[in-house]
Order: structure tokens, then sequence, then C-alpha cells
């Protein structure tokens, strides 16, 4: 007796769903009509899984969500489980961390939106403000703390901590 059960093909989900899995398409996926059919590929449909949870770890999960980056999102959303991460991310970011709620959340999003974008103008765009802005910010940051934010090992260890104490304060 055959069922009468509607199989629904990936590219038919809504744009409000998200985060959305993603990887790199085999060559013979132009051709291979049943490709994304729930069932027929196990082992894509599990990979995609996985990266899903793990992406869903993070307290900011992207918007699409590559298999070929799921150490990276498990890496990540695991820091803040580390032995005393918090309480680390908390000694190295106490220069900053001082003063009214308000101040604090400002500069650990203009440090981590600098961390994260690369420079004052590209952190401005994403922070809503302007470019001026955040250098002003980023000379008060320098001030208080006395970082070199052109350290690579200072900039990733302030990336790492400033998503541990986003994180708790969550």
């Amino acid at each position: 007796m055959a069922t009468n059960q509607k199989r629904h093909h990936p590219s038919s989900r809504t744009a409000t769903e998200s985060p959305v899995a993603d990887g790199p398409a085999p060559a013979d996926a132009a051709v291979d009509p049943t490709r994304g059919v729930p069932g027929r590929r196990p082992g894509e449909e599990a990979a995609a899984r996985v990266a899903l949870e793990a992406a869903e770890t993070l307290p900011e999960s992207p918007r699409v969500v590559r298999a070929d980056r799921m150490p990276a999102y498990r890496l990540l959303g695991n820091l803040p489980n580390l032995p005393d991460a918090r309480g680390q991310a908390r000694a190295l970011l106490e220069p900053v961390l001082g003063g009214r709620p308000a101040a604090v959340e400002e500069r650990l999003a203009t440090l981590r939106a600098v961390l994260d974008h690369g420079g004052p103008g590209e952190a401005a765009v994403a922070l809503g403000v302007h470019r001026n802005t955040v250098g002003y910010r980023l000379d008060r940051i320098r001030e208080q703390t006395g970082w070199d934010l052109n350290d690579p090992d200072l900039r990733l260890a302030l990336g790492v901590a400033i998503r541990i104490v986003q994180s708790a304060q969550d």
C-alpha cells in the first residue's frame, strides 16, 4: 500500500528560515535530480545536520552554515566551556569592563566590530555610526588599556574574550 507523503525540496524554504546549511557542491550536482531530496543522500544530510547543530551553539549563528566550517563552529561554540574561561576573559578585558553597563556594552561592541570587520570603516558600518565615532572610541580604549590593536595575538585573544564575556551576559 502506497502512502501519499509530500516531500519538500530544500529550495522551497522560506527566507525567514535560518540558518541554511551549505557545503561544497559535488561535480554531479547539476545532473543529479535527487540531490537534496530527503533520504537520497544520507551522508550529505547528516553532515548538514551536524553543521547546523554546531552553528546553533554560537551566540550569533551565521546566516549560511557551511559543513566545511563545522570545526570552527564547534570551537567557538565551546569557548565558554573551557576551564575558567569566563575568569580569564574578564581578567583580559578588565580595563574596559568598568563603568556604566551601557558604556561597557558600547566598548565591547566597538572592539568586537573592529576585530570582526577589519577596521574602523567597516566597523562603523556594522555599528551604524560614523567612522569618526569608532576612531574616537578606539582612542579612548587605547588610552585606558595601552593595547596595541595591531598585534595579531592580542586581537585573537580579545576576540575570544569578548565572545566569552558577551555569551555570559546573554
